[in-house]
C-alpha cells in the first residue's frame, strides 16, 4: 500500500517537474514603437477589442511544433495515475446517492462509462458540472457549442465558460465571435473548473469501491483529468497572435486590450487559491510568458514602472521555485505512510498543492 501510493504520487510530481523544466519558446519581438503603456492586467476589468477583427491565420512553424510537444505532455499528465473502476462495483454507491449529478459524474470519471455521462445529461441538463464534463466528451463542434451555451447559462459569472467558448470560436475560424467571448470573459470575476467537487466525489467513489482512505484520496487527486488546460493554453497563443495582427494593422489600442486579456487569463491560473494546482500554475506562467515574450522587453508592464523584461524574470523565478520545491519533495513521497498520505491530501484540498508541498518539506526538516 505504502509503496503503491508513494509511486503513484511520485509519478505525478515527476510529470510536473518535467513540464516545469520545458523552456518557453522564444518568440520574435515586434518592432518597438508604438506600444502604449500596459496597465496591470485585472480580471475584473472589461476590455474593448475592435470588430471586425484582422484575419487570423494558422501558424505551421517551429512555434507550433513546440506547442505540440507541450500538449502531448499535458495529455500524458491528464490521463496518468488513474485506477479504472467497474460500473458494477459502483452500483451501490450510485444507489445510495440516488444517482445524483455528483455521483453519476464521479462514476463516469472513475469508470469511463459514457452511459453514465449520458444519464447525467438527461437527468441534469442544467447542471454546470455536467455540461463542463460533457463539453470535453463531445464528438462534434455542434455538441460542444450546445454544452458551452448550457454552461454559460448555468454558471453565468464563470469566465472560464466564455474563454472556452472563445477557443471554440477560434477553432471554427469565427474570430469576431471569439473576440466577443473574450470581452465577455474579461468582465467576469468567477473562475471555476469544478476541480474540488470532482476530486471529492471521486474520492467518495473510490472509498465506496473498497479502497482505504489514503488510497481514495491519492487516486482521486492524482487522477483528476484537466482537459481545459490544453484548450486554454492554446487560447493564450491565439490571443497573442490576434494582438500581433491588431498591431500590424495599426490598431494599438486593440492590441493592448488583447494582450491584457491574455495576461489576465494566465493570472487566473496563478492566483493563490486551493484550486490552482502546480500544473495549473505552470500553464498560467506559460501563457503569460508567451504574451510578454512577444512584446518589447523595455516597455512598461504596469503603472509602477516595472518593465516587461522584469515581469518575465519574475515569472521565471516563480517557475524555478516550483521546480525546486518539486525536486525537494520528490524523494519524500516514497517514504510516507498511509496516515501521512491521508493528511497530505486533506491539506491539499484546503490549502492548495503548492502550500502543501511547502508544508511537507518544512515538516521533514524539523528535528
Amino acid at each position: 500500500m505504502k509503496s503503491k501510493l508513494g509511486i503513484a504520487v511520485l509519478l505525478f510530481v515527476t510529470g510536473v517537474l518535467i513540464l516545469s523544466r520545458r523552456p518557453e519558446p522564444q518568440l520574435p519581438s515586434p518592432e518597438p514603437a508604438p506600444v502604449p503603456q500596459l496597465p496591470a492586467a485585472q480580471p475584473k476589468r472589461s476590455a474593448s477589442l475592435r470588430l471586425p477583427t484582422p484575419k487570423l491565420s494558422e501558424h505551421k512553424d517551429a512555434k507550433a511544433a513546440a506547442e505540440t510537444k507541450a500538449r502531448q505532455l499535458l495529455t500524458w499528465l491528464e490521463k496518468g495515475n488513474t485506477n479504472q473502476l467497474s460500473t458494477e462495483v459502483l452500483s451501490q454507491y450510485l444507489a445510495m446517492n440516488q444517482r445524483s449529478a455528483e455521483s453519476l459524474l464521479a462514476a463516469f470519471r472513475t469508470t469511463g462509462d459514457k452511459d453514465l455521462l449520458k444519464e447525467a445529461l438527461e437527468k441534469y441538463p442544467d447542471d454546470p458540472r455536467v455540461n463542463f464534463t460533457a463539453l470535453f466528451n463531445s464528438d462534434t463542434p455542434e455538441e460542444r457549442q450546445q454544452r458551452l451555451e448550457a454552461l454559460k447559462k448555468a454558471d453565468p459569472d464563470n469566465a472560464m465558460a466564455n474563454f472556452l467558448a472563445a477557443q471554440e470560436a477560434f477553432k471554427a475560424g469565427n474570430t469576431d465571435l471569439a473576440v466577443q467571448e473574450l470581452m465577455a470573459a474579461s468582465g467576469k470575476t468567477g473562475w471555476q473548473d469544478y476541480s474540488r467537487e470532482f476530486t471529492q466525489s471521486a474520492e467518495e467513489a473510490y472509498r465506496a469501491a473498497g479502497y482505504s482512505e489514503a488510497e481514495a484520496k491519492a487516486m482521486a487527486a492524482t487522477g483528476l483529468v484537466l482537459p481545459q488546460l490544453q484548450e486554454l493554453r492554446d487560447l493564450g497563443r491565439k490571443v497573442n497572435d490576434l494582438a500581433g495582427l491588431y498591431q500590424q494593422a495599426g490598431d494599438y489600442d486593440s492590441a493592448l486590450a488583447a494582450r491584457q486579456i491574455g495576461l489576465s487569463l494566465g493570472e487566473r491560473f496563478t492566483e493563490p487559491t486551493a484550486d490552482n494546482s502546480l500544473l495549473k500554475q505552470l500553464v498560467g506562467i506559460a501563457i503569460q510568458n508567451q504574451i510578454l515574450a512577444s512584446m518589447n522587453p523595455a516597455s512598461p508592464y504596469d503603472n509602477t514602472g516595472r518593465t516587461v523584461q522584469q515581469e518575465l524574470e519574475a515569472l521565471k523565478q516563480q517557475r524555478d521555485a516550483i521546480r525546486e520545491l518539486v525536486q525537494q519533495s520528490g524523494s519524500i513521497f516514497s517514504t510516507l505512510n498511509e496516515q501521512e498520505i491521508e493528511s497530505y491530501f486533506d491539506r491539499q484540498k484546503t490549502f492548495g498543492e503548492l502550500a502543501t508541498i511547502q508544508w511537507l518539506i518544512s515538516r521533514q526538516k524539523k528535528p
